[in-house]
């Protein structure tokens, strides 16, 4: 097909298709009839396509595994705050239950002091691991 010619989409898709099944850009090209860099551009724009769709980017996908776990930790948090609850339970697994919930809970506190969210940074560990960059802290604010 010659250059300003619109393609029909069943073209493209097949273009594309043989493309993901092996045939290099420069094979379809000829297979098809096509100029070799409309070809390219094509398979560009779908993988442009399919990685945006695909996943989100890591750091939300962190940050969102962190809000959940937080909200989990809440809602446990919750339900042993409840004395009926407390009550109910046999005393070794409510003792368990408050250990692992108050270790938890001193790594998040801790994790929120390096990061400066809450009380004064600990020199000690701020300075030699990595800061996320946040909203909050004074870089994001430069």
């Amino acid at each position: 097909m010659s250059r300003g010619v619109a393609h029909p989409p069943e073209l493209r898709a097949q273009v594309i298709a043989a493309v993901l099944a092996g045939t290099t850009i420069t094979q379809a090209a000829l297979q098809f009839n096509l100029d070799k860099g409309l070809v390219s551009r094509w398979v560009t724009g779908l993988q442009a396509v399919a990685t945006e769709k695909m996943a989100p980017p890591l750091e939300q996908l962190i940050v969102q595994y962190l809000l959940t776990g937080l909200r989990a930790m809440i809602s446990q948090a919750e339900v042993l705050s409840d004395p009926d609850y407390c009550r109910r339970q046999d005393a070794d697994k409510l003792a368990i239950a408050h250990g692992v919930l108050g270790d938890k809970l001193a790594g998040v506190a801790a994790t929120a002091q390096a990061l400066g969210i809450v009380g004064v940074p600990d020199q000690d560990t701020s300075d030699s691991q990595p800061r996320l960059a946040t909203a909050q802290s004074p870089e994001a604010e430069q």
